[in-house]
């Protein structure tokens, strides 16, 4: 039983649930900005613009996280194969926990956006204990 708590003892089923709701966090981290873009910049910036630039802004950002999203996906259908994506996510997690890092000790991101990435740092622990369970 408690090997269910040892991610380097998860099964492929594991895994594969673990992506799905990796790739879950993305969408619904992704699809509301997208779609409503000045209030993705209210809740990671703490204000309300609503020009066009940061609209666009906002939605490629949001674009960039909805396709890492599909990736997650694609590794939950097969994880065996999903070593390559899976390094791309540690990449992107990271840089974006370092990112709103930075800008929320400038005063420049919310909590909000703080807790989020927090989550993404995270989750790239458990990124990495997967790409040592199959390496292993």
């Amino acid at each position: 039983m408690l090997n269910h708590l040892n991610p380097l003892e998860w099964t492929e089923a594991t895994w594969s649930a673990f992506f799905w709701v990796m790739a879950a966090w993305n969408f619904a981290l992704a699809l509301p900005a997208l779609f409503k873009p000045t209030l993705g910049v209210r809740i990671l910036f703490g204000f309300a613009r609503d020009d066009s630039l940061s609209r666009a802004q906002q939605q490629l950002v949001s674009l960039g996280i909805l396709v890492f999203g599909v990736a997650y996906a694609l590794v939950a259908l097969d994880p065996g194969s999903g070593a390559g994506l899976v390094r791309l996510g540690i990449i992107g997690k990271l840089t974006v926990l370092a990112a709103f890092a930075v800008l929320h000790h400038q005063g420049r991101a919310t909590k909000i956006a703080l807790a989020m990435v927090l989550g993404d740092g995270l989750w790239s622990v458990f990124f990495g204990l997967f790409l040592l369970r199959s390496t292993s």
